[in-house]
């Protein structure tokens, strides 16, 4: 339901010089967030050259789209980027 949504900004991140959405701002929205899909697909954190995980952890925006957040087995629908 629509009502469900949560909307989370996103930031430019000049390490990538992508869109994107950091994990803290997720798990203050979602304290027990586990991952997030997009549809089938897990949304990975964003990675560097040496394939590490960046720090803070952040994921690419998908904006509009409408991804889902897994919480201790069940998703909770969340709008990651409001469309521009």
């Amino acid at each position: 339901a629509h009502e469900d949504i949560v909307f989370v900004d996103s930031q430019h991140d000049p390490a990538t010089l992508k869109e994107v959405v950091l994990w803290d701002d997720v798990i203050q929205a979602f304290n027990d967030a586990l991952h997030i899909r997009h549809k089938a697909k897990v949304v990975p954190f964003l990675k560097g050259a040496d394939f590490r995980v960046l720090e803070p952890r952040r994921i690419a925006a998908i904006p509009g789209a409408v991804l889902d957040v897994m919480v201790e087995g069940k998703p909770t629908q969340e709008v990651i980027t409001p469309p521009n």
